[in-house]
């Protein structure tokens, strides 16, 4: 394992936390409503209260990371997280590298809350506690 490998894991994992992907579309922010076929295991809140991401991050961790992640890691991701939303950045234009050149997937536009959900996700795919499962 090199520091290449690591930061193109990285990448990886936000292109594919933000649709990136030609062929795979995430919701990470399911809102559940009637009519509605989609759900998750842990439901994202009701529009009218969007949350912060310390609130968020705990809810995708346990989608994705069994067991958890350390104190450190999840320190990291918040800081991270709010670095790339510094000088009215938007979380979506996050840097990442085309993955095998293939043409970006044409998801549907993001809310804020799933452009919030999508960038921690990919955070949380490339902390270590992910990597070593």
């Amino acid at each position: 394992m090199s520091t290449g490998a690591l930061v193109n894991r990285m990448n990886f994992a936000l292109t594919l936390a933000a649709n990136g992907l030609q062929g795979l579309t995430v919701a990470w922010s399911l809102q559940g409503g009637e009519g509605d076929e989609q759900t998750s295991l842990i439901p994202a809140p009701a529009p009218e209260s969007i949350p912060g991401p310390e609130a968020e991050e705990p809810r995708l961790e346990a989608l994705l990371v069994g067991g958890g992640v350390s104190d450190s890691t999840r320190s990291a991701v918040l800081q991270q997280f709010k670095a790339q939303n510094t000088g009215n950045q938007n979380a979506a234009q996050a840097k990442t590298v085309s993955v095998a050149n293939r043409p970006p997937n044409h998801a549907p536009t993001a809310s804020s809350l799933e452009k919030q959900d999508q960038v921690l996700a990919g955070l949380l795919l490339g902390s270590p506690e992910f990597q070593r499962r």
